[in-house]
């Protein structure tokens, strides 16, 4: 097996949260988020894959990183894209890389805010 960093005597994690970028549409059905991989000197160690943990807020459950959605990324991706997203609802996004022991880096202490706006129907051209 090749690794893109060196993984001797590496036992320890990043020390800050990935960075994560978003795309500014939040009026589809999608949206799409992206991250700046970490260097071989910030990770100590080899990335085997990326966790995307998201959730909505609603009024009735408070989203938070425990109760959100954990999807698990290859580590030749650095972006994510979160389907079906409910329109007026704020989601809220965390990413975390794991490395080949196991360790997972800190999560973002501020996670990605995304409110997708509720944008009505446009008539089709030629009806009422």
């Amino acid at each position: 097996m090749h690794y893109k960093c060196s993984i001797l005597l590496n036992f320890l994690v990043p020390d800050r949260p990935l960075k994560i970028k978003r795309d500014n549409i939040t009026d589809a059905d999608n949206f799409h988020i992206k991250w700046e991989p970490y260097t071989c000197d910030e990770v100590r160690g080899h990335v085997t894959r990326y966790i995307v943990t998201y959730c909505v807020q609603n009024t009735s459950i408070l989203c938070t990183y425990k109760n959100g959605k954990k999807v698990k990324v290859v580590s030749t991706i650095s972006s994510y894209t979160i389907e079906n997203v409910e329109k007026g609802k704020t989601y809220f996004v965390w990413v975390q890389a794991k490395l080949h022991n196991e360790n997972i880096s800190p999560i973002q202490t501020d996670p990605i805010e995304m409110f997708v706006r509720n944008v009505p129907a446009q008539p089709v051209k030629g009806r009422s």
